[in-house]
């Protein structure tokens, strides 16, 4: 079978295996029915046989009604420019076709550049996650009932990273929390705010994730390596989660004339699709802190309530110190 067909039949099989799902023991080469097996060395099985393996080589791909060989192979979902038009052969590090040296979380979206290990988005509570194809960002900022919900069960402050050694309390700031612009009844959906980096940082931790920020040498575009930017992005030029166009009033900008935070999805379009589900308020409402720091300060992304919309842009970042508080700062977690 010439490899251009082979290639072909690998993308159509794996597009129904690997989008958004764990695929469990990435060596297992099971049989199919009524087929034969593929030789060994070779790039994959028949139609209904199993996968054949390669020596020194890459892993085997399955053809129809078989099993891959050594690695899952993820679906070619046409979005990232990295590695279009070069399957198997890219010069970006995420598209080597070699085993992935870790798991790679996978969706339709991850390009069929290499074997990558696949899994389930991690994290054991808040807020449900969206993959973006290489990391993994919750669907909405955190929220005021998941924030307190962590309190309750009174996390040690003693956990915390080395550069958090000076923060005494997870709870959010009395002062700030009492600020005009903060939501003072039925608050439980709207994003917490008030609190600093370290906070964020040990809640994100304490639910299996990590504070969002940058994800790897894989990023699609160099001068905008974070999880969020991408999130927004989607590998596409767009400066807002909705398109390339602003919309003042779509997302929770000084246009809407909220003057506080909303309830997190509350604001239906201002959300990126993804082939996972959608992320929502990744401009405007709040600003999210993100796990880029340099010395004591860090940056935060996105924009909030204050900013017009149009300066609320998927790029949009500024620098607070560490263990700063804002009424109109809150967070999301991430995971790889």
């Amino acid at each position: 079978m010439r490899p251009s067909i082979i290639i072909v039949a690998a993308i159509l099989v794996f597009t129904a295996h690997c989008g958004g799902r764990a695929v469990e023991d990435p060596g297992a080469g099971a049989s199919g029915a009524g087929g034969s097996t593929g030789p060994t060395g070779g790039t994959g099985g028949t139609a209904g046989g199993t996968g054949g393996t390669t020596t020194g080589g890459t892993a085997g791909m399955a053809a129809s009604g078989g099993t891959g060989g050594s690695s899952p192979i993820c679906a070619q979902g046409g979005r990232a420019p990295y590695c279009e038009g070069e399957i198997l052969r890219p010069a970006d590090p995420m598209c080597q076709g070699v085993p992935a040296p870790a798991g790679i979380l996978c969706t339709d979206d991850t390009p069929l550049c290499s074997h990558y290990q696949c899994k389930e988005c991690p994290g054991s509570g808040g807020s449900a996650m969206v993959s973006i194809g290489s990391a993994c960002v919750d669907q909405t900022e955190v929220t005021r009932a998941q924030y307190q919900a962590w309190l309750a069960t009174s996390p040690a402050v003693s956990q915390q990273a080395a550069q958090c050694t000076s923060n005494l309390s997870f709870s959010p700031d009395a002062s700030c929390m009492s600020a005009s612009d903060v939501c003072s009844s039925g608050c439980d959906d709207h994003p917490q705010t008030c609190v600093d980096w370290c906070d964020a940082t040990a809640y994100c931790a304490f639910v299996g994730k990590k504070l969002c920020g940058a994800y790897g040498s894989w990023a699609w575009k160099p001068a905008d390596p974070v999880a969020l930017g991408e999130a927004c992005h989607d590998s596409t030029s767009d400066d807002y989660p909705y398109g390339a166009v602003v919309q003042p009033t779509v997302c929770n900008g000084s246009e809407l004339g909220a003057g506080t935070s909303v309830p997190v999805a509350s604001l239906a379009d201002c959300a990126r699709e993804h082939s996972d589900g959608k992320i929502f308020d990744l401009t405007g409402n709040v600003w999210e802190w993100q796990d880029l720091c340099s010395g004591s300060e860090c940056e935060v992304h996105g924009g909030s309530y204050l900013e017009t919309s149009a300066a609320s842009t998927c790029a949009a970042s500024s620098s607070r110190a560490r263990d700063s508080v804002a009424s109109n700062v809150g967070f999301r977690c991430c995971a790889e």
